[in-house]
This record gives C-alpha cells, structure tokens and sequence, in this order.
C-alpha cells in the first residue's frame, strides 16, 4: 500500500507547488502593477 500512495503524493504535491506558484506569480505581478500605478 505504501507504494500505491507515493505516486497519488507527489502527484498532489506537484499539484499544489503549481497552484502555490500561479497564485504567487498572479500576487507579485499584482503588487508590480499597484506599485507603477500608485508611484507619483
């Protein structure tokens, strides 16, 4: 069983080092624009 679940892990963990990535990539790219918007 425990071969079984290693696969399905990595699996879910790549899965969430992509969300994690597209949401901090989404967040800085936010931050960027704020900063050139709100710069005199």
């Amino acid at each position: 069983t425990a071969g079984m679940r290693v696969p399905s892990l990595q699996g879910c963990i790549y899965a969430d080092f992509s969300i994690v990535g597209i949401l901090s990539f989404l967040s800085i790219s936010i931050v960027i624009v704020t900063l050139f918007n709100f710069r005199p």
